[in-house]
């Protein structure tokens, strides 16, 4: 288990392409950029967010749903799953050739895209999981498969919100759904507030910021300083 402040923390150092731990690995496709590395008795998986145009159309925007795991998904989530499981899986055992490699607990960790597909990931490996945490990402499973994994993960998950980034609010909620552990937080403070309502203020939110007259609540920078604020918070 790790602080969320140090999720952040790793989290915005991979979105950066900086090395996080001398014995990382690091997993790299055409979209998809993840690290890997042991801490403390544990294997800690941290997956980036969307970085290009190009992977706004050929993942984000696939939003129709298909067959995983017995259930229905975002399609271009799944896509992203299916390209990086069998790497993932080869850069586990790279970093333990034993077999102990591919049995250590895992910390898994993602921001945007990378949140979704961290979803997907530990939701087919939740024997091994001992922690899933995700800053801003958009909606992954179906109805029933986000019931299906809070049944075996919702304990372990936090997904965290900052209350004005609007791309937690798609795609839309008639076909897909959040998993329930959630952490709304409006300048570093913890907020109770209805999905609709944050809907809402999220878009108005959106308009000034295409204009340049706002910085984006969706960065990875804001989403530190929101859960650092947080944590300081509540130790106080």
């Amino acid at each position: 288990m790790i602080t969320l402040s140090f999720a952040a923390v790793i989290q915005e150092m991979v979105n950066k392409g900086r090395t996080v731990f001398a014995q990382q690995i690091i997993v790299e496709t055409d979209h998809h950029y993840v690290v890997l590395f042991p801490w403390q008795g544990e294997t800690i998986i941290c997956i980036r967010g969307t970085d290009e145009l190009h992977d706004w159309h050929d993942v984000n925007l696939k939003a129709w749903q298909t067959s995983f795991a017995g259930h229905k998904a975002h399609a271009g989530f799944v896509q992203a799953y299916i390209e990086l499981y069998v790497l993932i899986t080869r850069a586990l055992h790279q970093l333990d050739p034993s077999s102990r490699g591919l049995r250590r607990p895992l910390v898994i960790i993602g921001h945007s895209m990378g949140g979704a597909v961290a979803q997907l990931l530990a939701y087919t490996r939740h024997n091994l999981v001992s922690q899933v945490v995700t800053f801003g990402q958009p909606r992954v499973f179906s109805p029933k498969l986000a019931k299906a994994y809070d049944r075996v993960l919702a304990d372990k998950t936090t997904r965290i919100v900052n209350e004005r980034d609007i791309v937690p609010c798609v795609p839309g909620a008639l076909f897909f759904r959040h998993t329930r552990e959630r952490l709304y937080l409006d300048g570093g403070k913890a907020k109770a507030i209805r999905w609709f309502r944050r809907t809402v203020r999220a878009i108005a939110s959106a308009v000034p910021k295409l204009f340049g007259l706002r910085d984006w609540d969706h960065t990875m920078d804001a989403y530190r300083h929101a859960t650092v604020k947080y944590e300081r918070r509540t130790l106080l």
